[in-house]
């Protein structure tokens, strides 16, 4: 219950004492104004004699119409008392309902672009048998320290530079785009490729494609030139054109090729 319900029922249970003492104030004036009436007709009575007919008591002039005015403020305070108690079922519907957490839609965090995966500045030795002739072969490689710059469908990457001694093909350095991409280069005759070994002079070599005419790697023609060299250098900077990449410079660390572990004697 509210604290304004018990307000007005207190109001309600205050006027309805003072009504009941107003209507005791008013019956005992009616009985005392009674009396005197009813003493006069005896007194009268002798004198009159039987032929008078009996007088009918009356109330006072105005108590009824303070009795009427009494029950109808009664009547209108019962009245606003229903007509304002509120209901349990309308109370309860006029109470706000908490409305469930709306989630927030989530937002989509922008994924940055996958970076190429780190050279390896130090030269890798691998060796495989031929099962046919027993014979080895021997693969070494290492990475360049800068990144080429592709564009789309290919990607930006650390081109690697190859030794291979081979029973089958013999001795090769190759230069390959390991994860894809094309050299600009004549499959017939080949192509001009800067080199620069250390500090020294740039110098010109030609290139080869692949036999199968794969755009990714380029063959160095002249390799017994190209391997005195490197084994007196630390660092070979080679500079190839790139198909819409124009051209760029790879350079690699050369220093502390094995020869022996590269199957050359």
């Amino acid at each position: 219950m509210s604290e304004d319900e018990d307000a007005r029922r207190r109001e309600i249970a205050e006027l309805k004492a003072r009504l009941e003492a107003l209507e005791g104030v008013e019956n005992s004036k009616a009985e005392a104004a009674a009396e005197p009436t009813q003493d006069a007709d005896e007194l009268l009575s002798p004198v009159q004699g039987l032929s008078s007919p009996p007088t009918d008591p009356k109330l006072p002039n105005g108590t009824g119409k303070h009795l009427m005015i009494a029950g109808g403020v009664i009547g209108v305070i019962l009245l606003l008392a229903m007509c304002t108690r509120p209901s349990s079922q309308g109370t309860s519907e006029s109470q706000p309902v908490a409305s469930p957490p709306v989630a927030s839609p989530a937002v989509e965090q922008p994924v940055p672009p996958a970076k190429p995966p780190e050279p390896s500045y130090a030269w890798r030795y691998s060796e495989e048998t031929d099962e046919l002739t027993d014979k080895t072969a021997y693969h070494s490689c290492l990475e360049s320290t800068s990144r080429v710059e592709l564009n789309w469908p290919y990607k930006s990457q650390y081109p690697r530079l190859c030794v291979r001694q081979s029973p089958k093909f013999g001795r090769d350095v190759i230069v390959r785009l390991i994860e894809g991409g094309q050299f600009i280069c004549s499959s017939y005759d080949g192509c001009a490729v800067k080199v620069r070994f250390d500090d020294g002079p740039i110098q010109t070599f030609t290139m080869l494609e692949a036999s199968d005419h794969s755009s990714d790697v380029l063959f160095v023609s002249n390799q017994s030139r190209f391997l005195a060299a490197m084994r007196q250098a630390k660092r070979v900077r080679i500079s190839a054109k790139l198909y819409e990449a124009g051209e760029q410079t790879m350079d690699f660390p050369v220093e502390g090729f094995d020869p022996a572990k590269a199957g050359i004697k």
